[in-house]
């Protein structure tokens, strides 16, 4: 910290300005010498290239798009000469160009020498220096271009587009992505010659619309494409494309609405797929389903925009047939090692909003508070429009024999989860994360008896060991519609007296219920597990306000009269 200002400095204090920096001076060099001895300068200068390129590459990342800055990528170029010396005649270190740093871009550009390029480019903002850039490097770099991201916010952008030339030899990444780009917009066109000659092993378009019979649809790795309602599709053409991808691992689709129908006599193997995405219609989603044989250990996520029409009796049989017949042949067809190989699915999550959702997971869920909740992606995943009946059909073709763990949350119905998973003969783990609703279901649930005579005082549920409960919040009115520690233990009692006790209970993150109480609980549970925090549930006029606008505080038959559930899918 210095006090007064260089022109008021007095002659003893300028000349101690200037003992300071020639220490500085010479702290500097005694570093860059240090650093000159250190091991790793010591390593041969091939070596050291090599390293200074991952770190280069490290610092990119998943910041594709959004670089951090050129001083913070290279940095190991300012530790010493011999670094700098040796980063600049490595041309791998340069090939990753950084978004918005145009005059860096044009010196890397040097520096590289014949290395393959990636390029990120942003033309959200619009720019004439950019948009040169984008097209000095799609014209006289492109045959080392390597990997190319362009995202763009405007419609002007498809005179870049049209320059595109025909030949990138090594151009392996292709994405290009239209930021403002909505359902009802025409996108843009990527003319049929562009990268004619490229061997792309990752495409993703959005905003973008291609001919399905372009040769960039062919032998992908990775197909993520966002169509516009506008654009026409061929349901032919984006098959024969599929049947050119043979080894597929990703494909995303999002707003596939074909214009055409069109009925194949057999299924499209994409034998080494790892990721199946839809996002479309009902109809649309399942028809592409319809038509794929995908391997066991694939991941699914199906996000179905809107519901199969059922105006009718007759359309809405039609569509459960058309649902359960589609989803049970896509299972039955998957391809593993051996023939009717089905995935095994351990956990599932059904919750139910003004949609339904369903998450499944091969691997079994190891408990461990106070977290309920799986943060790895599902093997599995449905979201949905549909009412109660549809959804059963659903899960009747889902392999459910072998779960273990079931989380569900939001408005289900005692005969729901009776009918569903109550007799699963390996369900062990019940998770209910939500409000007094679901649990009052649930409580129902877990004490219904069997309908037939020779198991009359037997229970559903009866493998239940562990009920984990989370963010409940416990009443003191012994009401119907409220939950509170009399209903749990009433509940815990008839199990226990039916030959079916819970083994162990867990309670995390619930509302006004105290240490005394759960020494009730534990006079009938052998194991307890809270999580001692005492927490007072205050906010009485904004639950009744949930109580009013919420879908899932209402009664059923209401619920259903307001979201017309009846005529959904």
């Amino acid at each position: 910290m210095y006090f007064g200002t260089l022109e008021s400095a007095n002659p003893a204090q300028i000349l101690i300005d200037q003992q300071i920096a020639q220490f500085e001076k010479s702290i500097q060099q005694l570093k860059n010498q240090r650093n000159q001895n250190s091991s790793i300068t010591r390593l041969p200068p091939e070596i050291l290239g090599k390293i200074f390129a991952e770190a280069a590459y490290t610092e990119t990342g998943e910041k594709l798009g959004k670089a951090p800055s050129p001083a913070e990528r290279f940095n190991f170029s300012f530790v010493s000469q011999h670094w700098r010396s040796v980063a600049i005649s490595t041309p791998e270190v340069w090939g990753i160009l950084p978004d918005g740093y145009v005059e860096w871009c044009q010196i890397m550009l040097g520096r590289s020498k014949t290395t393959d390029l990636t390029v990120a480019i942003n033309l959200l903002t619009p720019g004439s220096t950019r948009e040169t850039f984008v097209k000095e490097v799609t014209s006289y770099h492109v045959h080392r271009l390597q990997e190319l991201t362009i995202r763009f916010s405007s419609i002007a952008t498809q005179r870049i587009l049209d320059g595109f030339p025909a030949s990138a030899p090594r151009l392996h990444i292709l994405r290009l992505m239209f930021a403002t780009f909505g359902s009802m917009d025409p996108g843009l066109t990527l003319p049929d010659h562009s990268f004619s000659d490229a061997h792309l092993s990752t495409l993703e378009l959005k905003g973008c619309n291609l001919n399905w019979k372009s040769p960039l649809f062919t032998g992908l790795r990775s197909l993520k494409l966002t169509i516009g309602n506008t654009h026409a599709t061929s349901r032919a053409d984006f098959y024969e494309a599929l049947k050119r991808m043979p080894g597929l691992e990703v494909l995303d689709i999002d707003n596939f609405n074909p214009s055409d129908s069109l009925v194949f006599d057999q299924s499209i193997p994409l034998c080494s797929l790892q990721q199946l995405c839809i996002t479309s219609t009902s109809s649309s989603a399942l028809n592409i389903l319809q038509y794929l044989a995908v391997p066991v250990s694939v991941m699914v996520d199906l996000r179905c925009s809107a519901p199969l029409p059922t105006q009718t009796q007759t359309n809405a049989e039609a569509a459960r047939s058309t649902l359960t017949s589609t989803i049970s042949r896509f299972f039955s067809s998957m391809i593993g090692d051996n023939p009717g190989d089905a995935p095994q699915y351990h956990t599932i999550f059904v919750s139910r909003q003004s949609w339904f959702a369903i998450e499944a997971w091969r691997k079994p869920w190891i408990y461990s508070s106070p977290s309920v909740a799986r943060t790895d992606k599902a093997n599995f995943a449905l979201r949905i429009y549909a009412s109660d009946p549809f959804l059963a059909e659903i899960l009747s073709t889902i392999p459910l024999s072998q779960i273990k763990t079931l989380s569900i949350s939001t408005h289900l119905t005692q005969t729901f989860l009776m009918a569903n998973f109550g007799n699963l003969p390996k369900l062990n783990t019940v998770v209910v994360n939500g409000g007094s609703p679901v649990i009052t279901q649930l409580f129902k649930a877990l004490t219904s008896k069997k309908n037939n005579k020779a198991s009359y005082y037997r229970v559903v549920f009866p493998h239940l060991q562990h009920l984990i409960m989370y963010g409940a919040i416990f009443s003191e009115q012994d009401e119907v519609d409220y939950i509170t520690v009399n209903s749990l233990r009433d509940c815990l009692m008839e199990r226990s007296e039916r030959g079916a006790p819970i083994q162990k209970l867990s309670i995390l993150d619930c509302f006004d219920i105290n240490k005394d109480e759960i020494q009730l609980l534990e006079e009938l549970v052998v194991d307890v597990d809270w999580d001692g925090v005492e927490m007072e549930y205050e906010d009485e006029d904004d639950e009744e306000d949930l109580e009013e606008d919420s879908d899932y505080y209402s009664d059923e038959d209401d619920f259903d009269d307001e979201y017309n559930y009846i005529d959904y899918l």
